[in-house]
């Protein structure tokens, strides 16, 4: 059965020519090489994981990971991670060489329909008001449909939620519409201070 990620990027992509792409559960020197190349691009110094950092995302719960390449060089990553809380998918990375190509925009649409279609209620994130290079990524957010849930005014961090449409269900026989919307805070991989808050591009 093909994953979340591998259906993703089979919607985004599928019918874009020299595009091909990876899903993975584990780090192997080629997807480390792609990983940082990427990041060396996306992100400033301090936002860049950690070789620790990376081992120790790969053994954390519902961990999985995508690469994506356009004529054979590494253009964007995902890593996500599912499981901390009930019905909930935490995107952990989302990142890409270059900007206003619509890269981006097609992998988070096609994440959020495929989670959607898994049963997830919800997709939460950390990120930045806006990035080093100057994009407004809060903004970009919302016009996917995600909300600030709560904001770190000491580090800069904007936690984010969205809520997909079959999160709201029947409450057993009652009838009534309930849905848990418990605080990001409680399974954010929060940084310590010597850990960079979320990098989202």
């Amino acid at each position: 059965m093909s994953t979340l990620l591998t259906r993703a990027a089979e919607a985004a992509f599928l019918n874009h020519p020299g595009f091909h792409w990876r899903r993975f559960h584990r780090w192997t020197p080629k997807l480390v090489a792609a990983f940082r190349k990427v990041e060396s691009e996306a992100f400033r110094e301090e936002l860049r994981y950690s070789r620790m950092e990376m081992r120790s995302r790969s053994h954390e719960t519902g961990f999985e990971g995508l690469t994506v390449w356009h004529h054979h060089q590494p253009i964007a990553v995902v890593i996500i991670r599912s499981g901390m809380v009930p019905k909930s998918l935490y995107l952990d990375t989302l990142a890409v060489v270059e900007t206003g190509g619509g890269i981006g925009g097609r992998l988070l649409r096609s994440i959020l329909e495929e989670a959607e279609i898994d049963g997830y209620g919800q997709v939460d994130l950390d990120t930045e008001q806006v990035s080093e290079r100057g994009i407004p990524l809060v903004d970009w957010y919302r016009r996917h449909g995600f909300r600030v849930v709560e904001t770190d005014k000491s580090s800069g961090n904007v936690s984010m939620r969205r809520i997909l449409p079959k999160a709201v269900e029947p409450d057993d026989d009652s009838g009534d519409m309930v849905h848990e919307n418990r605080s990001v805070s409680a399974f954010s991989p929060r940084r310590s201070t010597t850990m960079p808050i979320h990098r989202a591009q």
